[in-house]
């Protein structure tokens, strides 16, 4: 202000003089008359210009705060889409659905693909390893019975638990391991009179125990074998295929972690330095922030925690690009993954020494597909 009062006043020295110098022929009266009508022009112009100031440095703190709010708004948006993106992408990895149906299907006791790995050992193992008996009634017994062992064995808990882990090995060894209890064994025993005369009871001990061993030798094994060879490649390949994806997801993992410590823009972050609620962020934030008042304006910018929230808002801006890369990047993967997926299941379904049935594939793959639709459409 005192700047201004003094340029004033030189201008009006100026103007005084010059209209001195210019009007010598004037009057004292017409003179100060002039040197008047100068000066009020003068003090006019100041007083619009004055204005024009005060009107220019409103609108600069209004233009600077609104551009506040816009880069707020948009933070507010960008935030959400990254809270939602970065852990959607991280349930992707894991999908419930998804492991479910896999581990239904790589269950030698599950029936997913038609019959299952366990009744095929079984169903073999009966007709190459089982003693043969001389009456169909007896091997239908044994085969019966074998198939009722067995089975109560491998859909334990306990087996279950083991077949996890090595589901292949854990069928077959515990297949061979209850052929080889089947033998036909002497039951006839011989009893001399003395023995009569030495045993008031009549009880003798008798050894049932086979001292041979199983009745089945390398060449029923290897015929045991080969009736199951195919649907255990197709196991080993489902086996390398799901290790393989393995390493692309842990490595996606990795990527999640890392954008997780690097996330800063998000939308809580955002809420919780402007003092609104999560759940109702765009009305609380209208509500608080939409005011006209200039003081005010300019109290909100200097408020360090505002300052932190338009920063946080920008970084959300261009962080969220990475962050849908980054949610693509898990998608396309888990596509690709569960189209490899069923690439395999439909090859062996093709195979008849497989032995998948048809029908139940397409009931898996069609089941795969809805997942694979249903990442692609919500993600």
């Amino acid at each position: 202000m005192k700047t201004l009062l003094t340029l004033m006043a030189m201008s009006l020295s100026i103007v005084f003089l010059s209209a001195q110098e210019k009007n010598k022929d004037l009057t004292s009266e017409a003179a100060v008359d002039s040197l008047k009508k100068r000066m009020f022009n003068l003090e006019k112009s100041f007083e619009d210009s004055k204005i024009t100031f005060n009107d220019e440095k409103r609108k600069s703190v209004k233009e600077k705060y609104e551009m506040n709010l816009i880069s707020l708004r948009t933070g507010l948006v960008n935030g959400t889409e990254i809270e939602i993106l970065v852990p959607a992408a991280t349930r992707l990895l894991a999908a419930k659905d998804l492991s479910e149906t896999l581990a239904e299907i790589n269950n030698p006791t599950s029936k997913s693909l038609g019959t299952s790995f366990s009744d095929l050992v079984i169903e073999s193992a009966s007709k190459n390893l089982l003693p043969k008996y001389s009456k169909d009634t007896d091997n239908l017994k044994a085969k019966t019975k074998f198939s009722s062992i067995l089975g109560a064995i491998l859909n334990s808990p306990i087996t279950q638990s083991v077949l996890n882990s090595n589901p292949i090995s854990s069928i077959i060894n515990s297949t061979i391991q209850q052929a080889a209890l089947f033998q036909k064994r002497n039951t006839s025993v011989a009893i001399t009179k003395q023995q009569f005369k030495d045993k008031n009871d009549l009880t003798l001990p008798v050894n049932l125990e086979n001292a041979d061993g199983p009745t089945f030798g390398d060449q029923e094994l290897k015929n045991f074998y080969a009736e199951i060879q195919e649907r255990i490649s197709f196991y080993d390949e489902l086996k390398r295929y799901n290790n393989e994806h393995s390493v692309i997801t842990e490595r996606l993992y990795i990527d999640a972690g890392i954008i997780k410590k690097s996330l800063k823009g998000s939308r809580t972050e955002i809420c919780n330095l402007l003092s609104i609620s999560r759940e109702n962020a765009v009305q609380d934030f209208e509500t608080t922030y939409n005011i006209q008042d200039s003081e005010l304006m300019r109290n909100k910018m200097n408020d360090p925690k505002f300052k932190k929230a338009v920063s946080l808002s920008d970084y959300a801006l261009e962080q969220l690009p990475e962050v849908r890369e980054f949610n693509q990047s898990v998608v396309k993967a888990m596509a690709n993954y569960i189209d490899g997926y069923i690439k395999i299941i439909e090859d062996y379904s093709k195979n008849p020494k497989a032995k998948l049935d048809p029908t139940a594939v397409k009931i898996q793959t069609a089941k795969l597909n809805s997942i694979k639709d249903n990442f692609i459409k919500v993600n």
